[in-house]
């Protein structure tokens, strides 16, 4: 393996598993990447799920994952909210999204008392959620987003929409762009990991196959990248690319 390279961050849904179904050849060539001493990171724009239900879901198909390896868009928000001091956010998002909220000492306030909107991914968005938010930056609030992708891939090559909608939806009725985006292509989640585990910029590979997010996040990080291309779209691509995971060792090699 490269000498210069000593973590690798993968990106989840469309790398490592689509649904519920790990990518062929994806759990094994993890395996032979832990045996040469590279430490592996899970990095996921899914906001709505926990880290430690992640965590579940990747043992569950083979990975080995732990909650001080695995990344969440929401564990991140959570993280930037305790930074900034911001304990009191009205939330759209998931009941999992407020857990992890809530275990970093985040409270869930009325519009009219929040210090932030907080929006993740919400498979009950209504009205009345998006009225609520539009009240709460109409009172001062600053807007904060786990991620602003307009969709994410599931199984059978489908998508479904993603925490962008929502987003689209609450800066459609108040005019207000997000003052922080905490999910990739934001270089955040990067930066915790230095920060957490001690590792320099140009150590971390990222592993992705979205240009738009994954790779572009770790262009504004200034480390490298390899985009996982499964489909085989991406032809043109003119920097790593690999469309199968024993292609990626070799790329490491």
């Amino acid at each position: 393996m490269s000498n210069r390279i000593k973590a690798i961050a993968f990106d989840l849904d469309g790398t490592l598993y689509f649904g519920s179904r790990a990518v062929e050849g994806a759990v094994e060539a993890l395996k032979e990447l832990e045996a040469n001493h590279i430490q592996l990171f899970f990095f996921t724009n899914n906001s709505a799920k926990t880290v430690r239900q992640i965590v579940t879901k990747l043992h569950s198909l083979g990975f080995n994952a732990t909650e001080r390896n695995t990344y969440t868009a929401s564990s991140a928000c959570a993280r930037y909210l305790e930074q900034q001091r911001l304990g009191l956010v009205y939330l759209i998002g998931s009941d999992d999204f407020r857990k992890d909220l809530e275990h970093r000492g985040i409270a869930i306030a009325e519009p009219e008392k929040a210090a932030a909107v907080v929006v993740g991914l919400d498979f009950g968005l209504t009205y009345e959620r998006i009225a609520g938010a539009l009240q709460a930056i109409l009172h001062g609030a600053r807007l904060v987003v786990a991620n602003i992708d307009a969709s994410y891939p599931v199984e059978h090559g489908h998508r479904l929409p993603g925490c962008g909608a929502m987003v689209g939806a609450v800066v459609g009725a108040s005019g207000h762009q997000p003052d922080f985006i905490a999910g990739k292509p934001s270089t955040y989640m990067l930066e915790l990991l230095c920060s957490d585990q001690g590792l320099g910029q140009k150590e971390i590979c990222v592993v992705g196959d979205s240009i738009e997010s994954d790779i572009e996040m770790a262009d504004r990080f200034q480390c490298r990248s390899i985009l996982y291309d499964h489909f085989d779209m991406f032809k043109d691509y003119l920097r790593d690319r690999a469309t199968s995971f024993k292609h990626i060792i070799n790329i490491l090699n």
